[in-house]
């Protein structure tokens, strides 16, 4: 993620036109990630309500060690 934020930042520096489908591109997979993690987030919290274990333990563990 911090990747795609810093070419992000970096292709505005640079106010290119060329470089407007690649920001587009890196837009839309930081969106795409945005919304994934909030969905596995929301699915482990249900989880924890029901008293379940997690039926991902790797995605349990990604998530808490995660920077947001």
């Amino acid at each position: 993620m911090a990747l795609i934020e810093r070419s992000i930042a970096q292709a505005l520096i640079r106010r290119r036109l060329d470089d407007r489908p690649v920001t587009q591109q890196l837009r839309g997979f930081a969106n795409a990630y945005q919304h994934a993690k909030a969905r596995l987030v929301d699915v482990a919290a249900v989880e924890r309500r029901n008293g379940k274990r997690a039926v991902r333990p790797d995605v349990e563990a990604y998530l808490s060690s995660a920077v947001h």
